[in-house]
């Protein structure tokens, strides 16, 4: 049985990923380190309950199952379960939607496994006021000095966006109090980022599918390790940022901010048909 909980409404979910790609360790990954992490259940801008959780650091397929919980008295009960079978990535879980105390939990074939904190969840959605939505402001475009022409990415806004920028700026700001370099926001993993909040935005799900894949296609060479970040919900810069530095949820998103090998990023930022921003965090060291 779970603890009781005070009231709490979901404003949002997340999803982190983190995996170093040195050539020097690659091949020696510990098994150990295949981890599984499970979401906070979330509202839906349709009116389900989605529950999502994730594989990371795995180098083996195996059946994620994805169960989610209604707290109640005696033993909890699951409403609803998922089964995807993947190496590294996302499951989700859907349940039509009733007010009460959920959460999520998640295993494998490995043993596994992990449970969200639950969260009291009404039967409203998650998107965000119109007055939250950013209107886009028009930018200049700069002129190039000679000799230092800029390529554009594929299939993607640059400049970058202003909520885009700030995200990169916050994430840099909480870098220098650790002592880490900035992080230079690199034309290619923006259009990476910018990409995969497209998709997530498409499908109203996170996605970390292939993101090494997704990474190495857009040219961003020669590099050693990697890593993305992803939210959805969170209507401003400093709330999505402030949410992957929270400890309590997916550890990898606050220790992707943190990780002073990295040396570039991109930051993508999409809104689905109502209105709910996805974002994505790609990191990677050149």
């Amino acid at each position: 049985m779970r603890r009781p909980l005070g009231a709490l409404l979901c404003l949002g979910g997340l999803t982190a990923l983190g995996t170093p790609i040195a050539t020097a360790h690659a091949a020696a990954a510990p098994q150990a380190a295949c981890q599984v992490h499970a979401a906070k259940p979330r509202v839906t801008a349709a009116g389900t309950i989605q529950a999502s959780a994730s594989r990371l650091g795995c180098d083996d397929t195996a059946l994620l199952r994805i169960h989610i919980k209604r707290a109640v008295a005696g033993t909890d009960t699951v409403v609803k379960s998922a089964a995807q079978r993947r190496a590294n990535g996302w499951g989700i879980a859907n349940l039509r939607c009733a007010p009460g105390v959920y959460y999520t939990a998640a295993t494998d074939r490995k043993g596994n496994e992990d449970s969200s904190k639950p969260v009291r969840l009404s039967c409203t959605t998650d998107a965000p006021t119109p007055t939250l939505t950013p209107t886009p402001t028009p930018t200049p475009t700069p002129t190039p000095s000679a000799g230092t022409a800029l390529k554009p990415a594929s299939a993607a806004q640059w400049p970058s966006s202003k909520e885009e920028a700030e995200v990169v700026r916050l994430a840099n700001l909480t870098r220098q109090t650790k002592g880490c370099g900035p992080l230079t926001h690199d034309v290619q993993l923006h259009s990476v980022a910018q990409n995969n909040s497209k998709h997530m935005a498409a499908t109203n799900a996170p996605d970390h599918e292939n993101a090494l894949g997704r990474i190495r296609a857009s040219g961003f060479a020669p590099m050693s390790v990697w890593g993305e970040n992803a939210a959805w919900g969170f209507p401003t810069p400093n709330k999505v940022v402030d949410e992957w530095m929270k400890e309590d949820d997916v550890p990898t998103q606050r220790e992707n901010i943190l990780n002073c090998a990295y040396t570039h990023a991109g930051a993508g930022l999409a809104y689905n048909a109502q209105k709910v921003p996805y974002w994505t965090l790609v990191f990677a060291k050149r």
